[in-house]
Formats: structure tokens, C-alpha cells, sequence
């Protein structure tokens, strides 16, 4: 049963009949149901299910009461942008106490959920996609999730996390998503923790904590092809990252507050026709900007905050040209 975004506005809290034996799917998400409207317990009582979404549907409920460990069938569970609130551990821990859980999808972004993600995270072997953005956590990534050897797809930003980061991240190597940003991270993440990304396609990572290094040697030669990369409140060095220039199929490329005193080398503007999003804002980058560039049409460029030089440049297809707080004329 398919009814995403239809304006469906009331969800029965009970039915005086409810056989659904045969349902494996239900997909509710984007729809409006009323003020306050918690999940129905009758949905809970459906244990044949293996998708069911409820996102963003404006859902107000708690998940303590809540016997995970009796939807071993579910492939996708996914009630992000809803206040249901309660621990991250016990649904974690419930659906890995199946014996053989066949989870593929967890999306709890916008939760409000709370909590640490427990060592258990590691026995959900089949999940493919765990999406816990914007959420209030606690705690370090747990070194078991070097076990989700499937994992394609990880979403921990704005969820106020910290300690380090494992370098067991770097055994996923199916792995092409990886959202790390506004946490308060903790340590060093070095080349180690990139060792067996080769599928890495799209990175971010940000830390209010200013202890924390994004550390690589000079001479590193990353794994992967980013068309999106990330990197804010990280201090990189003074150079300008020299193995970004592996990176040839890159669209988004943002590097703010990262240190950087180095002029903006030659490879990045032969990019341009290529580049929607370019944001080096708040550095220390000198220099002058080269002459007339074709950007991809609809461009952002925010180079503000540096100390940059020279006239004003004229660069065709950007629609958003920041360059306040440098020295052009």
C-alpha cells in the first residue's frame, strides 16, 4: 500500500478490524496527519512488514514501549522527521536481537532520539542505508560498525556526537555516502580511515571541537572519486590539500574555516565548467582570481573572508558571487 504525499490527514488510532496478514508494505510518508497524532498500536501488531514509512508525516509518539524484536521481517523502517523521541539503543538493540535481521534501511533523522549508539549497531550485517541526521546523541561511533560490511550509506550529521572516529570505517568498502558534519568530534581522521573506500562518492565532515585534525600525509593518493566533498571547522594545514587534485570529478566543493593560507591552485578553476557549489569562505587564501571562467550554470561561489586581491572577477553562469571581506577592487 503506496500513499506517500496524498494530504491524508487522520491515521485511525484504532480499528475494530485489522487483518493484515498479507501486508508487507506501507508507506505513509510525506503526508499531514493531525497535531499530536502518536503511531497506532494496530501498526505494531502487523509483524509480516517488512517496509514501513511513516516520514515525515508529522507523527508525535515515544518508542520505549515498543517490541522491536518482533519485526525481524523488516527491510526498511523509516519514521524520520517525526517527534517520537526515546533511545537509540533500544531500537538498535531490538532489531539486532533477531537472529537473523534482515534490516536494510533505518532512517530516524529528526527524531529526537537520544542516547549512544550501542555495540550491537555491528550485528544489523544486511543495513544498507542508517540515516540518524538531526538528531540530540551522545557518544562515539561504535567500533562494531566495521562489521556492516554492506553498508552503502551513513547520515550522522547535526547529531551532536563526539569522541573519535574508528578506523574501521575504512573496511566498508561499499560505502558511497558518508555524512559526518556539525558533531563534536574528537582526535585525528587520517588516510586510515579512507583505506577501502573506493566507492566514496560524497563526503562531509564538520567539529565544533577545534581539537579536531583532518590529517593525511602530502604524498596520499585517496581511494575513491568524491563529486562532493565537505569539509568545515577542520583545520587542513596551510597548504591547499594537494590530494584534492585526484579528485577531477568534483561538482561541490566546500573547505571553510580550514586554515588554509595558500592561493587557490590553477586545477580547481581548470574545474569550472564542472563546479555548481564552491565555498573556501573564512581562510586566510591570497592571491588574485584569474580572469573570465565559465562555471556550470546556476553556480554558488563564496570566497569571502580571505585575503584575495586584484580586480573583481567576471565569471559567467554564477548566479551567487560572495567575495566580501577580502581586498579586490
Amino acid at each position: 500500500l503506496h500513499l506517500p504525499g496524498c494530504d491524508l490527514q487522520n491515521l485511525p488510532v484504532s480499528l475494530s478490524r485489522s487483518n493484515f496478514t498479507s501486508l508487507l508494505v506501507l508507506d505513509l510518508a510525506y503526508n499531514h496527519f493531525e497535531v499530536n497524532s502518536s503511531i497506532p498500536q494496530w501498526l505494531y501488531n502487523i509483524s509480516n512488514l517488512v517496509e514501513l514509512d511513516l516520514s515525515y508525516c508529522g507523527m508525535k509518539d515515544r518508542l520505549f514501549h515498543i517490541a522491536w524484536g518482533d519485526f525481524c521481517n523488516f527491510q526498511k523502517l523509516a519514521l524520520s522527521g517525526n517527534e517520537i523521541g526515546g533511545e537509540i539503543s533500544e531500537v538498535v538493540e531490538g532489531l539486532s536481537a533477531c537472529n537473523n535481521s534482515s534490516i536494510e534501511e533505518l532512517h530516524l533523522g529528526l527524531s529526537q532520539l537520544v542516547g549512544r549508539l550501542p555495540d550491537s549497531l555491528g550485528d544489523l550485517k544486511n543495513l544498507k542505508s542508517l540515516h540518524l541526521y538531526y538528531n540530540s546523541l551522545s557518544g562515539p561511533i561504535p567500533a562494531s560498525i566495521e562489521r556492516l560490511l554492506n553498508l552503502e550509506e551513513l547520515d550522522l550529521s547535526y547529531s551532536m556526537m563526539n569522541g573519535s572516529i574508528p578506523e574501521g570505517l575504512g573496511k566498508l568498502t561499499k560505502l558511497a555516502f558518508l555524512e559526518l558534519c556539525e558533531n563534536l568530534w574528537e582526535g585525528v581522521l587520517s588516510e586510515y580511515h579512507f583505506q577501502g573506500l573506493t566507492k566514496l562518492e560524497d563526503f562531509s565532515i564538520s567539529s565544533s571541537n577545534k581539537t579536531f585534525l583532518f590529517n593525511v600525509s602530502s604524498d596520499w593518493v585517496p581511494p575513491f572519486s568524491l563529486t562532493n566533498i565537505r569539509i568545515m571547522n577542520c583545520p587542513l594545514g596551510l597548504r591547499f590539500p594537494a590530494w584534492l587534485r585526484t579528485q577531477n570529478q568534483l561538482s561541490n566543493i566546500v573547505l571553510t574555516d580550514a586554515a588554509i593560507s595558500d592561493p587557490i591552485p590553477s586545477w580547481i578553476w581548470k574545474m569550472s565548467p564542472q563546479i555548481q557549489w564552491l565555498d573556501l569562505s573564512n581562510n586566510e587564501i591570497g592571491g588574485i582570481l584569474p580572469g573570465p571562467l565559465e562555471f556550470f550554470p546556476r553556480t554558488w561561489v563564496d570566497l569571502s573572508l580571505n585575503r584575495l586581491d586584484g580586480q573583481l572577477p567576471l565569471w559567467s553562469n554564477v548566479s551567487y558571487l560572495i567575495l566580501d571581506d577580502n581586498f579586490l577592487s
